[in-house]
């Protein structure tokens, strides 16, 4: 199975092509046989600030201060991700229990193993 193919076994085909659509627009989409990745870079303030789930970009203030990237989707192999994104501060994600993280690039890059 590819990572898109994970991906997309996650969401109806509506609602990933949203996310892709949005991502590709403001931020990020990388896909091949090994990962796929849609992101948006945000200020990491606006996501210790929000109560509710992050999905788009709330003023042009926060896209001026982008510190982090938030990441929408991601599977496959994860060190592939950092290889093809630009290091910003940090990185944000929400995981399945609906808590979001926040982490320094630096410090999930070496969790994820990956070189540069």
């Amino acid at each position: 199975m590819s990572a898109f193919s994970d991906a997309q076994a996650l969401y109806d085909g509506e609602d990933l092509q949203r996310i892709m659509s949005f991502c590709a627009h403001h931020g990020f989409v990388y896909a091949d046989n090994e990962c796929f990745l849609c992101a948006y870079p945000c200020a990491s303030s606006a996501i210790e600030t929000q109560s509710q789930q992050v999905n788009e970009i709330q003023s042009k203030k926060e896209l001026d201060n982008a510190d982090c990237w938030y990441v929408y989707i991601a599977s496959g192999d994860i060190k592939r991700a950092f290889s093809v994104i630009r290091p910003l501060k940090y990185v944000a994600y929400r995981r399945m229990d609906e808590r979001f993280r926040i982490l320094d690039f630096k410090r999930m890059r070496r969790l994820a193993w990956a070189t540069q």
